[in-house]
């Protein structure tokens, strides 16, 4: 009997065209707090410390998308599940650096609202990725015990 495929390609796609998306993302925000750092009158200790926030939103957002799409292409609940725990943090980060960052630039509202969809996204897919993997478990147990 020939295995089902329960990894979900719109979850799998969506984690893809992130990366890409979250590579230029986190490339153009470096080049924005430059900009920032040059034109604003930006406290040294605050500029310090949101660069520092965004670099541990990259390591965040690195590790969710690996963490997602090894457990989407092994349909393994366990990797899915770490993925949305970071996601919880980097969704906190996210509206720290739309509302409440020292200057907020126009197009990084954009580029944050960008983001905010495609981890919304993910998370909605990663849930569904979850009761996929778990209905089928669940199945085949019961088959076995019957």
């Amino acid at each position: 009997m020939a295995s089902r495929v329960r990894s979900l390609l719109p979850y799998q796609i969506l984690l893809y065209c992130n990366a890409i998306y979250a590579f230029f993302f986190f490339l153009a925000e470096i080049l924005i707090f430059v900009y920032k750092a040059l034109i604003l009158p930006y406290p040294t200790g605050t500029l310090i410390a949101e660069l520092l926030l965004l670099v541990i939103c990259i390591a965040i957002e690195a590790l969710r998308n690996f963490w997602a799409q090894k457990g989407n292409l092994t349909e393994t609940t366990v990797y899915v599940s770490f993925s949305l725990l970071f996601t919880a943090a980097l969704a906190g980060a996210l509206v720290y650096f739309i509302l409440y960052q020292t200057y907020v630039l126009m197009i990084e509202v954009v580029l944050f609202g960008i983001q905010a969809v495609f981890v919304l996204l993910e998370t909605v897919l990663g849930i569904v990725a979850i009761a996929s993997f778990s209905k089928f478990v669940t199945f085949i147990s019961l088959i076995h015990t019957a």
